[in-house]
């Protein structure tokens, strides 16, 4: 006797996981920026950028799926193999929303409740290997998976090698100098003080030069410089600064520029 099939979900259902799993990878974006740029080079970025990846994946998932049934709705002709990508999909995104969404959580608790242990590497490694060893083992005990060795997608291989484009592509897509200067206006004599911190996604780019008006501004510390309004050239209007850098996975030369706020009192 055939199995009757499972009825599909429901337009509103792939909107919902739709809306939920882009506002999960903007909140992790923001905080693994954040977090960058106050510890770079962390370990306990490693499971929040593990758990973006698959937010990701979810995202491209549900747009697949609301692309099918669009041409549902349209009432537009269903070729079989758009049908068996969109039953992919819909598989591939039931079995990893929950995962993705637990192991974020797991993640956000570790790297924001667990700060005794955090500060260590042994203790980021701890929480890291625990926090995934609890979301496999739970899910595989509530779905109870019995997969045979000969049904395994081998496509799943290739997860890793996403997760490292996700993250290259990201930190070159975010990479960026934040500028901040001590006052809001300066005039013609004074000492300008400001700070030129590279910001990014795990990787920070490295920042080669500062350069206003032709002339190399040197650091100081901690990405902090001084430079002298003395110039002929800020009476005369020109007030820029030019920052060069390169991030670290994609080494391209990179510049953005920054306005001196000048009052003429």
């Amino acid at each position: 006797m055939k199995r009757p099939e499972a009825k599909k979900p429901e337009l509103g259902i792939y909107i919902s996981l739709f809306a939920s799993s882009i506002a999960v990878w903007y909140y992790l974006l923001t905080y693994i920026m954040q977090l960058t740029m106050d510890h770079p080079a962390e370990l306990k970025l490693l499971p929040l950028t593990i758990s973006h990846s698959l937010s990701f994946l979810c995202i491209f998932y549900c747009f697949v799926l609301l692309l099918h049934e669009s041409t549902i709705i349209a009432k537009l002709k269903s070729s079989p193999k758009r049908i068996k990508m969109a039953n992919r999909c819909r598989n591939l995104l039931f079995l990893l929303w929950g995962p993705m969404l637990a192991f974020s959580l797991v993640s956000l608790a570790a790297t924001r409740l667990l700060t005794s242990l955090s500060g260590s590497n042994a203790g980021q490694l701890f929480i890291l290997i625990f926090g995934a060893v609890a979301v496999v083992w739970l899910f595989w005990k509530i779905f109870d998976f019995r997969i045979p060795v000969r049904d395994l997608n081998w496509g799943y291989a290739l997860v890793p090698f996403f997760w490292i484009f996700h993250a290259a592509a990201l930190s070159l897509i975010t990479a960026g100098i934040e500028v901040k200067t001590e006052k809001e206006f300066y005039v013609k004599n004074e000492i300008v003080r400001f700070s030129a911190k590279p910001q990014g996604y795990v990787f920070l780019p490295q920042v080669l030069a500062v350069d206003y008006c032709g002339d190399t501004v040197r650091n100081q510390i901690e990405h902090t410089y001084a430079l002298d309004l003395k110039k002929e050239e800020f009476a005369r209007g020109i007030s820029w600064l030019r920052i060069s850098y390169k991030p670290q996975i994609i080494g391209i030369r990179l510049e953005e520029f920054f306005l001196i706020p000048k009052t003429d009192l």
